[in-house]
């Protein structure tokens, strides 16, 4: 009885004895059977409600973080993008491939991608060769009406020039290269007029002054013009004029023919013919007019007047060779014989002097 006694002692012995490795065993083997399946739960994962419109989640490093919406210098909207705010951007942060310099402007290279700093004005500029740059309606652009040639020095404007500083002073038209004080051409408020301050030649050929009523002086024969500060030297220079003489006959009677009217150097046209009778004038006289070579004038003869103004005949065939004078007859009865006329008349010259 007391051998069996001893024997189930040391069975239970052995049993408390082997107890802490069986439950380290089971520990050890339920560790490894999960090895390659652990998982992790954390806040971002569990959280579905309480989010606002664009807010993002910032963690905190401790497992744990804050719902915020971007702001600052950058925004973020619910799709992803991100818009950066007006002036936000330095020029630190640019891909620039050279230094500033001051006044410079910040240009972008297509094909390198990146920015660079230039000169400003350096673009393309606009038209073609030798064409001036002006703004058109924001752009550079260049016209054919308006031209420097820099191989010659000399500047091309097509149509008219348009001088003026917003008052009614005198306006420095033209200034010379010779002083600062050499004004070659001005306007003067007070006599309304533009002032020519020193000698002007002309060469060359064609018109070279043309006036409002079409008529001008030519150059066609090489001459010139000079303007000094005292005169206007013509030097060879054809002209074309209007003159109006007039010639006073007195006593004058039917029998007065061939009554010369005067002759001149240059070539000339009768182009009107005029007449004023001076006294009773019961019978004013008419005439016929030709030039001393006999050849009639086609023009009907003009009434004399007694009163008023002078009514002008236009005469359709009047030339007159230079040195050619010409007359006139009378081809009426005058009563009475003993009042004065006064003949008048319109001549353009067609030849210089």
């Amino acid at each position: 009885m007391l051998w069996k006694k001893e024997k189930i002692m040391k069975k239970l012995f052995l049993i408390l004895l082997c107890l802490p490795f069986l439950v380290g065993w089971t520990f050890l083997g339920g560790w490894e059977s999960n090895s390659g399946s652990t998982s992790e739960t954390n806040t971002l994962e569990t959280t579905i409600t309480g989010i606002a419109d664009t807010e993002i989640f910032i963690g905190d490093g401790v497992d744990s973080g804050t719902f915020a919406v971007m702001s600052g210098d950058a925004t973020m909207a619910n799709t992803g993008a991100v818009t950066i705010g007006n002036d936000k951007i330095l020029e630190a942060m640019l891909k620039s491939v050279n230094a500033a310099t001051d006044e410079y402007c910040l240009t972008y290279e297509s094909t390198t991608g990146d920015f660079e700093w230039e000169a400003c004005g350096t673009g393309t500029p606009g038209g073609a060769t030798t064409q001036v740059q002006f703004n058109d309606g924001g752009s550079f652009a260049g016209d054919t009406g308006f031209l420097y040639i820099a191989t010659t020095d000399s500047l091309t404007v097509k149509g008219g020039i348009t001088v003026s500083d917003g008052t009614d002073k005198n306006i420095t038209l033209l200034t010379v290269d010779r002083a600062s004080t050499d004004v070659l051409i001005q306007w003067d408020e007070i006599n309304d007029e533009i002032d020519i301050n020193y000698p002007i030649n002309v060469g060359g050929t064609g018109n070279i002054l043309t006036f409002g009523n079409g008529e001008s002086i030519d150059n066609a024969t090489n001459g010139a013009i000079n303007v000094t500060a005292t005169e206007l030297q013509l030097n060879d220079i054809p002209i074309s004029e209007h003159m109006t003489p007039t010639a006073v006959i007195e006593n004058l009677a039917a029998a007065d023919d061939n009554t010369p009217l005067g002759t001149r150097n240059y070539a000339r046209t009768i182009t009107k013919v005029g007449c004023r009778c001076n006294g009773t004038c019961t019978t004013p006289a008419t005439f016929n007019f030709e030039d001393t070579g006999g050849n009639a004038f086609t023009f009907a003869s003009p009434t004399c007047a007694t009163t008023g103004v002078i009514t002008y005949t236009s005469v359709t065939s009047g030339t007159l060779i230079a040195g050619e004078g010409w007359r006139f007859d009378v081809t009426n009865a005058v009563s009475p014989e003993t009042d004065t006329y006064e003949i008048v008349w319109e001549e353009q010259m067609t030849t210089g002097l």
